[in-house]
């Protein structure tokens, strides 16, 4: 008797959220658009999504049971299942468009990408091009191709998309060819904030950060940034500089660079590191003294493995320029550089497992002299820095170069010295200040 009242309970739950999805109205501005292009091809925006988790579902089947189904509970999806089911992951609070293209004449696809961008614009014209796209295909339905946005004009109802010929493309990527309408699916609504009046101030142990502007009236790559002094005790504190930057706003958006002036407020989450030339305690350091900058094609092994702020780190090798391969962080290949040689801009990786045992390998191929340092997960307050001392004092710190996820490349082009050098890995801790401002030309 009870297992019958619970299937009758569960019979009228279902038939509540049948009743409710086919009662639902539907949106106004339709996400499913057909364009045809000047040039004759034909564009399709298939579907717009937005998660706040960072995963994007996609199918072709966009019938009443796919759309039922997407509005059931976990547990009772299964008994529906979706043919051709895509799923994508992206950073959290992202928009995602999933195009198809097609030739006008004979149907073929082809590949947006290579032929097409994507951006998005809201009512005062402001625009953001996508930060990342993807292809993806699934059976035999056509390739969709995707575009997405981090941060995107999200107070308004409806979005507008524009589309250029891309760079790869060969035509002209300011000539906007298509623009259409599509739903806003992150529609607030969202707070307000207000801005503090400069300059502001912020304490963060022993440091004071002041805010004394937010930088240039300009979006984009050419904005300034802020200006924030960095005080100890009322003085400069030469020892410490401003490192990653990023820009937020009430409606969810955050970047590393300034976007729509729009908005009343931005928040500045700033972080601040200590310079190359500070001074860092002994358990802050692991320092390999008396090094030189081996030549082309030679690569010295390390064998230093050693530990900071509690985790394990390996110094692997220190090479000239050259291709090389390591071996479970061991060189087994070393060859010098040459002029038919291209450099990779990202080390390739493999993999081979055994019954008992696993090879990663990294395949790597550098014009610059490099070091190589295994490294593992820091903590989110972690900084990882490599110093090089030469024998004047003068510091350099080395710049992260193309690295995999086993090895890590520094670059050793800043030690133009042919002496010996000292080498410091150090990690310390960032701190981090929050400014609520006025965007800079409002």
């Amino acid at each position: 008797m009870k297992r019958r009242a619970a299937l009758v309970l569960a019979l009228i739950a279902v038939c509540a959220v049948v009743a409710g999805f086919l009662l639902s109205p539907r949106p106004a501005a339709q996400s499913r658009q057909k364009i045809h292009l000047p040039d004759g091809n034909i564009v399709t925006l298939e579907k717009v999504t937005f998660s706040t988790g960072g995963q994007h579902d996609f199918s072709f089947d966009d019938s009443t049971l796919a759309r039922f189904r997407r509005v059931l509970p976990r547990f009772l999806r299964r008994y529906f299942p979706s043919p051709g089911r895509m799923t994508m992951l992206t950073a959290s609070n992202s928009l995602v468009l999933w195009f198809t293209l097609a030739d006008g004449r004979t149907g073929a696809p082809l590949n947006f990408h290579s032929l097409l961008t994507a951006e998005v614009a809201d009512e005062h014209g402001c625009s953001s091009a996508d930060q990342s796209y993807a292809s993806m295909t699934s059976g035999t339905d056509p390739t969709v191709h995707t575009a997405t946005f981090t941060w995107f004009p999200r107070r308004q109802a409806t979005i507008r998309v524009r589309l250029r010929a891309s760079r790869f493309s060969g035509g002209d990527t300011n000539k906007v060819v298509a623009e259409l309408d599509v739903p806003n699916p992150a529609r607030g609504p969202f707070p307000v904030w207000t801005p503090e009046p400069l300059p502001v101030a912020r304490t963060n142990g022993d440091l004071v950060f002041v805010l004394k502007d937010a930088g240039n009236p300009v979006e984009g790559a050419a904005w300034t940034g802020p200006h924030i002094d960095i005080l100890r005790g009322a003085r400069p504190a030469g020892d410490w500089e401003r490192d990653a930057l990023y820009v937020a706003d009430a409606t969810g958006n955050r970047d590393s660079r300034s976007f729509c002036t729009n908005e009343p407020a931005w928040k500045l989450e700033a972080e601040f590191l200590r310079s190359v030339q500070a001074t860092f305690l002994p358990s802050e350091m692991f320092t390999v003294t008396n090094l030189t900058v081996p030549v082309d094609g030679v690569a010295i092994q390390f064998t230093n493995a050693f530990t900071l702020q509690g985790k394990q780190f390996a110094l692997c090798a220190i090479a000239g320029p050259g291709h090389y391969v390591y071996s479970n962080t061991v060189v087994t290949l070393d060859k010098p550089w040459v002029i038919t040689l291209a450099e990779r801009p990202d080390p390739s990786q493999g993999e081979t497992t055994g019954s008992d045992y696993t090879i990663h390998t990294v395949d790597a191929r550098r014009k610059t002299p490099h070091v190589t340092l295994a490294v593992p997960a820091l903590a989110a307050e972690e900084r990882l820095l490599l110093r090089a001392r030469g024998p004047d004092g003068v510091a350099f710190k080395l710049a992260l170069g193309p690295s995999s996820d086993r090895v890590w490349f520094f670059n050793l082009s800043s030690v133009t010295n042919a002496g010996p050098f000292d080498l410091d890995v150090i990690v310390h801790r960032v701190r981090r200040a929050e400014f609520i401002v006025k965007p800079p030309g409002k």
